[in-house]
């Protein structure tokens, strides 16, 4: 069964193949932060850049019928929610991070599963970047 937040059941049927359940994926990628975050000395002086990734999937909504936002994941806002805690944060390591904005994605959205990448670019000299990637899946909601 798929459930929408409002955990109103939703069942499509379709003509070839019968009924099924529709599952969608969003990405938003390149999200520009400015955290406090490290272990090292230089880091804790000041808010480093870092770069956060998200993919995500959702139960069957109906939005392809109502073409509703109100019917979809709004990603505006959980980008504007994981971005305020990320900036707000101050930890030592990334993956605490990303754990602290997962609980926040699933404490505020409805999502079947969530993957979160941050990259701090700033770090090691010879590299363009380093981090963590993270994801979480979740019971049916």
């Amino acid at each position: 069964m798929v459930y929408t937040k409002n955990q109103t059941q939703i069942k499509n049927t379709h003509a070839l193949s019968g009924s099924f359940f529709m599952i969608y994926k969003g990405f938003i990628t390149g999200i520009q932060l400015k955290v406090l975050i490290g272990i090292h000395d230089f880091e804790r002086k000041q808010a480093q850049p870092v770069l956060m990734d998200i993919e995500y999937k959702i139960n069957n909504t109906k939005v392809s019928s109502t073409d509703n936002i109100e019917d979809t994941l709004n990603y505006q806002q959980l980008v504007d929610h994981l971005k305020k805690v990320a900036e707000s944060s101050n930890y030592n390591l990334v993956e605490t991070l990303a754990a602290k904005l997962l609980d926040e994605a699933e404490k505020h959205f409805t999502l079947k599963w969530i993957k979160i990448k941050l990259a701090k670019t700033s770090v090691i000299e010879c590299a363009s970047a380093c981090g963590v990637e993270v994801e979480r899946h979740y019971e049916q909601k």
